[in-house]
């Protein structure tokens, strides 16, 4: 970052390349919600079935796949619903919203879908259900395609 001049703070950013610089990536935009069962975490926690937990190991299991990314493919997420704000409880829901990039929209699907098996495996590790709800895709067309495929092989 360069400054503009004595005691002005440099722009934040300033020296990295902006969207717009950017060819038009593929995206394919998810939220990937579980369900389990509640339960008393101190008293009976044997009885419950924690979605948070599951968003948790999808959130973990997605990190150590980034490092398998071609070049240029992008993978972020946001933990939209984490099943209340009490700790003593076991969450018998939560939400975890992800979209997954690049720049060759071909690659778009088969990385969404890497995304989606980790998500089962969660669910799966958790005893826990899973919904999968596409929420955007956009970019170029394969892109489009890929969430038109997914939403009518997985409904």
């Amino acid at each position: 970052m360069t400054a503009k001049g004595p005691g002005q703070q440099p722009a934040p950013c300033a020296d990295l390349p902006s969207c717009a610089d950017q060819a038009s990536p593929g995206v394919i935009e998810a939220c990937f919600r579980f369900t389990g069962r509640a339960a008393h975490a101190a008293a009976s926690p044997q009885l419950g079935r924690s979605a948070l937990d599951a968003v948790e190991l999808m959130i973990v299991g997605v990190n150590f796949l980034r490092e398998h990314l071609p070049a240029g493919a992008r993978i972020q997420h946001a933990i939209t619903d984490t099943g209340g704000s009490t700790p003593n409880v076991v969450q018998h829901r939560a939400a975890v919203l992800y979209t997954v990039r690049s720049p060759d929209s071909g690659q778009v699907a088969p990385l969404f879908e890497r995304v989606h098996d980790v998500a089962r495996g969660a669910a799966l590790m958790t005893e826990t259900e899973l919904i999968v709800e596409l929420d955007r895709s956009g970019g170029a067309n394969a892109a489009t395609t890929a969430t038109q495929d997914f939403s009518r092989d997985n409904a």
